[in-house]
């Protein structure tokens, strides 16, 4: 977002998440941000995101310096920053669920240069790059290196195009699926692109008890519906093409050969396909 200050617009840049996490002796600054589709400035957003995150933590040495009326060298007042000071490290991922990322992942791609030519490889040298930690949620091979419920969700999410292998995984996992908590059912469901339709099957009936449904019946009910749902334009269409068969051999006046066609189904097809329908 920006905002004009004096003149001038001050940038702010908040990622999805942020977090502080130790490792060790170290302290580390995880960020995320999640994409549902493919941003193909991704690596200039995240790289300005980091910089306003490195920036931050100058800005905050000042701060802590100056509130302390420490000691500071022409040097060190002008920088904000003692010379023993350190940052923490900033390490940006984007989370992406939609298909195949067939965007940048990198500053370098997205440079208008003739990579392996001469003049690139001499600029090369001074072009420092930008490299994105992207994780592709679909692409994810072994989703059980995972011990919270992101084993499931990255596990379902594999299969959500393939609606028989998603049966087959929810039947495998029936039980660690119906034990999942409320907030991880909602992160399943939004992943999974079918919290509208998962959340009404997932909510009670007005008959029944006024207990939550189970993941696993409800991802059930929706490969139910969708099967039901394929069975109904099927037959809807075969409908279709009998009405207009039945005004096709009406208006040639051969009403006899309808009650064969209604019978014989190789018959059938034969008239659809001498009457094109």
């Amino acid at each position: 977002s920006t905002a004009k200050r004096a003149g001038r617009k001050a940038v702010e840049r908040t990622g999805d998440i942020r977090m502080r996490a130790r490792n060790g002796m170290y302290s580390v600054i995880f960020a995320n941000e999640t994409q549902s589709s493919i941003h193909h400035a991704m690596p200039v957003r995240n790289m300005l995101y980091d910089s306003l995150e490195y920036m931050k933590q100058v800005q905050d040495l000042e701060k802590e310096h100056r509130e302390k009326r420490e000691q500071m060298t022409s040097s060190e007042f002008l920088s904000g920053m003692k010379k023993g000071d350190r940052l923490l490290p900033v390490i940006n991922t984007v989370f992406y669920l939609g298909e195949k990322w067939d965007g940048s992942r990198s500053l370098h791609e997205m440079l208008d240069l003739d990579w392996g030519s001469r003049e690139a490889e001499e600029l090369l040298p001074f072009l420092p790059d930008y490299r994105l930690n992207l994780i592709p949620a679909r692409e994810i091979e072994h989703p059980e290196n995972y011990r919270t419920c992101l084993r499931h969700i990255f596990g379902m999410l594999r299969y959500d195009r393939d609606k028989e292998k998603l049966y087959e995984y929810v039947k495998e996992h029936r039980e660690e699926l119906d034990g999942m908590d409320q907030v991880e059912r909602q992160a399943a469901l939004i992943l999974l692109g079918e919290q509208k339709r998962l959340r009404k099957l997932m909510e009670p009936d007005e008959k029944e008890e006024k207990e939550e449904r189970g993941m696993c019946q409800a991802i059930t009910d929706l490969i139910l519906d969708g099967e039901a749902r394929g069975r109904a334009e099927g037959i809807e269409q075969e409908r279709k093409r009998m009405s207009k068969l039945i005004l096709a051999l009406a208006g040639e006046h051969k009403e006899a050969l309808l009650v064969q066609a209604a019978s014989d189904e190789g018959f059938r097809d034969r008239l659809f396909e001498e009457y094109n329908i």
